[in-house]
């Protein structure tokens, strides 16, 4: 999910060790590695396997799992890969959730019988794997999801943010050559010189208050980019969205309302090397509004390409640490307020995102990397 795990492979063999990629057999297209990669070198250290998916669970064998995963002396997963190990009797090392893997947990046992009974044992098993986690790798999370470690997590645990965007694979190229490597780099291209202001916000689209948390804020945005517009009607703007996730006719329906179809440009659901293109082009990269996330995605690849990001944070919820800096903004009126901003001084926020990419660096790659190498050493 959100190429993850590619990102922490790659920093491991930048260590020296001999690490693979395993692919489930239901990863989406857009999080394979060729969505995060200019090339195809990750092919020598990348093998998809037959399993992995509620569909396959109990038709594989744990012999079969066993047998897959032999030659391995650390085993590092995320998704299903707690109960295929423990149905196979083996223990993961590190588990490195990424969300709906413990939210589908909490399994209210109505729905369609034929779901139901292909996904109960899945679930049932990946409980009990939980159990037999040697490290957690799980970032301070909204209390939804720390209820669940609660109750689950019997292991150790990192909170220590995950590296999930190889910043090196977005360096090693200048930015025309990495365009060129792209399906839809040309496109962002046009957007920034036609405009004199380009934000980017390709969250996906959920609609929602805080007891969701996948909720994204996308109505907020959507208010403050129309208020802003209002205050400077002779600006060359554009925001730019992804169709992507459940709520985006609502977005779209909204935008229609506020009336700054002119001002939006709707991009399709797409790799990262090809959005992490269009965040070069970005003046801003949007986060979330709604529920405070210290990390993401979407936050870590504005980050990497050195924009400032605007989004909310409840800097009280983590305590004793290094924070990134950001355009902190909760309200609708704030997140005027920070476009206006960026406007009157755009140099200090230019500066921001250099020392959000430096932090990303710092704060994040080094120390985590060292963490695994000196497990995986240990053991």
């Amino acid at each position: 999910m959100n190429n993850n795990a590619f990102a922490l492979v790659r920093y491991l063999r930048d260590r020296g060790h001999d690490v693979d990629l395993l692919q489930f057999d239901n990863e989406f297209d857009h999080f394979r590695p060729e969505a995060d990669s200019f090339d195809l070198s990750f092919r020598k250290y990348t093998k998809l396997l037959d399993w992995g998916s509620d569909d396959h669970f109990i038709a594989t064998s744990g012999s079969k799992i066993k047998q897959d995963l032999a030659s391995y002396d650390v085993l590092c997963g995320a998704g299903n890969a707690a109960a295929y190990c423990y149905k196979a009797g083996i223990p993961l090392d590190i588990f490195i959730p990424y969300g709906g893997d413990l939210f589908q947990t909490r399994l209210k046992f109505v729905g369609n019988p034929f779901w139901l009974r292909k996904f109960i044992p899945v679930v049932l098993n990946q409980r009990k794997g939980f159990m037999d986690i040697k490290i957690w790798h799980l970032d301070v999370m909204v209390e939804e999801y720390e209820q669940i470690f609660r109750k689950y997590g019997k292991g150790q645990r990192w909170t220590k943010s995950v590296p999930i965007v190889y910043l090196p694979e977005y360096y090693k190229y200048p930015l025309s050559e990495m365009q060129n490597r792209t399906h839809w780099g040309k496109f962002f291209e046009d957007i920034r010189q036609a405009n004199d202001f380009m934000v980017v916000s390709h969250m996906r689209h959920v609609w929602g208050g805080p007891t969701t948390p996948s909720t994204k804020g996308n109505d907020k945005l959507l208010r403050a980019w129309a208020a802003f517009l209002k205050k400077n009607p002779t600006l060359s703007a554009t925001l730019v969205l992804i169709e992507y996730g459940p709520h985006v006719s609502k977005s779209k329906k909204l935008i229609e309302e506020l009336g700054i179809k002119d001002n939006i440009v709707w991009m399709p659901r797409m790799m990262r090397k090809d959005i992490m293109v269009g965040l070069f082009y970005a003046d801003i990269v949007c986060g979330e509004f709604v529920n405070s996330w210290l990390t993401g995605g979407v936050t870590f690849e504005g980050l990497v390409v050195g924009k400032p990001i605007l989004g909310y944070r409840n800097d009280a919820s983590y305590p004793n640490r290094i924070l990134y800096p950001m355009m902190n903004s909760f309200t609708e009126e704030e997140i005027t307020n920070s476009f206006e901003q960026y406007l009157d001084n755009k140099h200090a926020f230019v500066e921001m995102g250099i020392e959000g990419r430096k932090w990303y660096e710092e704060q994040v790659v080094a120390p985590v990397i060292d963490q695994y190498s000196s497990y995986i050493l240990n053991k």
